[in-house]
């Protein structure tokens, strides 16, 4: 589909709007400029306009090379938008998924996508998305569900991820992100999972994801993340698997790792330069869920023999377990 069409679509839009305006008078609604929509406020969650979001998904499509998109069946057509490729319509709060995954989107996400206020999940995931993910991303307050993975976006994360208080899900892996952990994250409740892996992220821990209490799955390997792992985990009991791998991590493994993690499944502390005696009683105690645990090419205290026989006790007492120390 050209820019001839996608003008004319655009156009028409135009045009019914000024015909509404003429019937229904003086619109408070200013149209004109999409950041100043009325789905952008909490209070008019309720009032889905259909010439708006039209506006907005022909932006996100342009932005993102929709003509080049490997489905795209019904975007840019007077269809109704949930017949449109990738995109579930509520009757209400209108448009609350955003399916897009493996569709060859290549471009910026623009940050009218995220007037889009009844969004609930967003999936993008493996496509070539760049640029900074928008700060506008925080007033989809309905979201749950957010998967930009595999892409190539850069930038900070940005602290207004912590507005999104019903989030269960982040995952953001396999992209070009830098700087610090936003420690507003640590305000997302409800999240489940965290997965920030393979990206270019720096600083500490956050402390504040400790508040996370019912955090299942938490992935930060293959960053440039550095400092001592903070002892945070005496409130993040459902914890199931913890990849902090291919970092720069010092220091020694918190005691509430072992203490109070004994749903964990997966472990893996490898590639860092942790230090200290290996917690072999403490793993020991987890052998009931523990399935995977990996602390190769680190400081651990001890000669090459030593760990070696620590590695074949853990093997030997926790037999359904796959143990990695030396």
């Amino acid at each position: 589909m050209g820019a001839q069409f996608t003008r004319a679509f655009n156009d028409e839009l135009d045009n019914q709007i000024g015909r509404g305006d003429e019937e229904d008078g003086e619109d408070e609604r200013e149209v004109g400029t999409l950041k100043k929509m009325v789905l952008c406020r909490d209070e008019d969650i309720g009032l889905y306009d259909d010439d708006i979001a039209r506006r907005v998904l022909l932006a996100f499509y342009e932005a993102t090379k929709g003509d080049d998109w490997v489905q795209k069946h019904g975007w840019i057509t007077w269809e109704e938008i949930g017949s449109w490729h990738g995109l579930k319509l509520h009757d209400t709060f209108g448009v609350e998924k955003m399916d897009l995954p493996q569709n060859n989107l290549e471009g910026e996400i623009v940050p009218e996508v995220c007037s889009l206020r009844g969004l609930w999940c967003i999936d993008l995931s493996d496509n070539s998305l760049f640029g900074s993910l928008p700060r506008t991303i925080g007033d989809l307050s309905y979201l749950k569900d957010l998967n930009l993975s595999g892409n190539q976006l850069t930038g900070e994360l940005p602290r207004e991820l912590g507005r999104l208080r019903p989030l269960r899900r982040l995952w953001l892996q396999d992209n070009q992100f830098e700087g610090a952990l936003p420690r507003e994250l640590g305000h997302l409740f409800q999240l489940r999972e965290i997965n920030l892996s393979r990206n270019r992220l720096s600083g500490t821990i956050p402390r504040e994801l400790g508040r996370l209490e019912y955090l299942e799955n938490l992935k930060l390997d293959k960053n440039l993340i550095e400092g001592h792992i903070p002892d945070i985990f005496s409130s993040t009991v459902e914890l199931k698997v913890l990849t902090l791998s291919e970092n720069n991590l010092q220091g020694l493994i918190p005691r509430n790792v072992t203490g109070y993690l004994y749903k964990l499944q997966e472990l893996d502390l490898s590639h860092n330069r942790l230090e200290g005696p290996v917690p072999v009683n403490g793993f020991i105690r987890m052998s009931a869920t523990l399935e995977e645990v990996r602390l190769v090419d680190n400081n651990w205290l001890g000669s090459e023999s030593e760990l070696g026989e620590a590695q074949a006790q853990l093997q030997s007492s926790m037999p359904n377990t796959n143990v990695l120390l030396v």
